[in-house]
């Protein structure tokens, strides 16, 4: 089973207190439950002058090492991103980024 949350944070001062975006409940709680150790990643993070996207992930710790266990993948992909654009670039394993 795969289940996906996602946290929202607004700034009281300009959003209305009845807003919901399309998609999305209002929590219970700020918790989460895990049946056996987490482990929390940070993943990264989008800033512009207008918005602030950050990634992190919660997961049980066993599932990762499972993932890491069977993953065939070799070669990760970094995206770089710069004022002319978008500029991206293939890493193999073991090979230092540019």
């Amino acid at each position: 089973n795969v289940c996906l949350n996602m946290k929202l944070a607004y700034y009281d001062d300009v959003t209305p207190p009845d807003y919901q975006p399309p998609g999305f409940r209002e929590a219970e709680d700020d918790t989460m439950d895990f049946e056996q150790e987490p482990v929390k990643l940070t993943m990264g993070e989008v800033a512009t002058p207008f918005h602030c996207i950050k990634f992190d992930m919660a997961t049980e710790k066993q599932r990762l090492e499972q993932v890491e266990e069977i993953s065939s993948v070799k070669d990760k992909l970094v995206m770089k991103i710069e004022d002319q654009g978008v500029v991206q670039s293939h890493v193999s394993k073991g090979v230092e980024e540019p």
